[in-house]
């Protein structure tokens, strides 16, 4: 019986510690720099004026079609344990008025 409870402890412990840790998400407003649909990547020019190209993700893959060089959107971004953006996965284009 303690062999049962030392393996099922064992056994649950080693699951909460391999279990990944969930991307953590950011939104920030970037602007346009160059869009690849086709290769599902876009270059964006963030608040401090530092160009990154990501891969837009789910949602986002499916309307950078839509986005040009220059227009500003609110960008939603997974990013890594460092701050890093890892991807895009959602956007909202801000119109102008």
């Amino acid at each position: 019986m303690r062999k049962l409870a030392l393996l099922l402890s064992v056994l649950i412990l080693s699951g909460t510690v391999m279990a990944p840790a969930k991307p953590s998400t950011q939104k920030l407003t970037a602007e346009v720099v160059a869009v690849d649909p086709m290769g599902k990547k876009i270059t964006i020019r963030d608040e401090k004026g530092e160009d990154k190209t990501v891969t837009a993700e789910k949602k986002a893959a499916r309307y950078i079609r839509n986005l040009k060089p220059g227009d500003k959107a609110v960008v939603t971004c997974t990013q890594n344990e460092n701050g890093e953006i890892q991807a895009i996965t959602n956007f909202k284009k801000i119109v102008k008025k």
